[in-house]
């Protein structure tokens, strides 16, 4: 069991994604290499967690494909627009997939509620941490990111994780 915060197996998380998007959705998922790269009119669901190691779980893909999830998630044609509708249902799925993971990353954690950005410039920034993974998804041609942000008190020494996009802050 990993304690140290740093990301899951590959297996973990894709095994987590393909479970809830199945399960609650009825969408088959694949993991796939595509690298990470802000879209424009993206949307970020987080739930951030604090035990053995703090940090957050983001879900992010853009606003077409986010509405299109809360369609299949909520039984529904999709929305015109990203409404609350949509905003629930990201965060519940980054909930739910932080859910399955927490205990795999840091032992007692406990998960904070979703929060969720959505818009076409934004970062999103938690001070003094990193990107320890990030993994991509499609199904359907729908593409989003599973990514894995601790705080570096919670990193071990040496560790250099990745800083793509969204900005790590040292405390001042």
């Amino acid at each position: 069991m990993n304690q140290t915060g740093l990301p899951p197996r590959a297996g973990e998380i894709e095994e987590s994604v393909i479970c809830v998007f199945d399960t609650m959705m009825g969408l088959i998922v694949e993991s796939v290499e595509i690298p990470w790269h802000p879209v424009p009119d993206r949307i970020i669901a987080a739930v951030q967690f604090s035990g053995q190691a703090d940090g957050a779980l983001f879900l992010e893909t853009d606003q077409p494909h986010a509405r299109w999830f809360a369609g299949c998630l909520l039984g529904m044609e999709p929305p015109r627009t990203v409404d609350d509708d949509v905003r629930d249902a990201l965060g519940e799925l980054a909930n739910v997939i932080g859910g399955n993971l927490k205990d795999t990353l840091a032992p007692g954690a406990s998960l904070s509620l979703p929060s969720v950005v959505d818009g076409s410039e934004f970062s999103v920034r938690i001070c003094n941490s990193t990107v320890a993974g990030r993994q991509a998804f499609s199904t359907d041609g729908a593409v989003f990111w599973i990514s894995w942000i601790v705080k570096r008190s919670s990193v071990p020494a040496g560790f250099a994780g990745e800083e793509i996009g969204l900005k790590a802050e040292k405390e001042h």
